[in-house]
């Protein structure tokens, strides 16, 4: 079964956290499954996984996070996506992350799979 990954990318004061508190709120629900990544809003998560620099990212300098400590967040959050893309009989997952608005094309690219069309 192909698995499709849809990522809202809603600037600042947009709208975008009620659309997350939305999804959040009806989890499992629906033909498409939510990410269930602790939050409503996914942006600390995806930017950890694909900012060219996530040790410099605001959450983590904020919290005083060390690069030992990005580096295991980072895996562990590809071990949860890999899991619940590959538990689910779902075959469309959503993902709503504000900060990805403000990511820089090479950033943009690396969040796509290899040999996808985009």
């Amino acid at each position: 079964m192909k698995k499709e990954v849809i990522i809202h990318i809603g600037t600042h004061k947009t709208g975008s956290s009620s659309i997350q508190e939305s999804f959040y709120g009806s989890m499992g629900e629906g033909g498409v499954e939510y990410f269930d990544f602790g939050e409503p809003n996914h942006s600390h998560v995806m930017a950890s996984l694909f900012l060219n620099n996530p040790y410099n990212y605001h959450f983590h300098r904020k919290l005083g996070k060390t690069k030992k400590y990005v580096d295991a967040y980072v895996s562990e959050w590809f071990s949860v996506i890999d899991r619940q893309i590959f538990s689910s009989e779902k075959e469309v997952f959503f993902i709503s992350a504000e900060d990805v608005c403000t990511f820089t094309e090479p950033e943009l690219v690396r969040m796509s799979p290899p040999n996808s069309p985009g």
